[in-house]
């Protein structure tokens, strides 16, 4: 897997970018998508959907709170 991270921050050197890899993270050894068909998305875990949740309640009162503080 390819260091995203130190090639965007590096591929404007004038000797080139640096290409890193790294392993896979802990999280995404055990993840198997393999059954899922081509178009099939990846099944969302409960605490996905928690923090989805909070973002977009955050984002809502935050937008409230500018249009009524205007």
């Amino acid at each position: 897997m390819l260091d995203t991270t130190t090639y965007l921050s590096t591929q404007d050197n004038p000797g080139g970018p640096i290409l890193r890899l790294i392993d896979r993270e802990p999280h995404e050894l055990c993840e198997d998508y393999s059954e899922l068909s081509e178009g099939e998305a990846e099944p969302t875990s409960l605490g996905r959907s928690i923090g989805g949740a909070v973002s977009i309640a955050l984002l809502g009162a935050t937008v409230i709170y500018f249009y009524l503080a205007v």
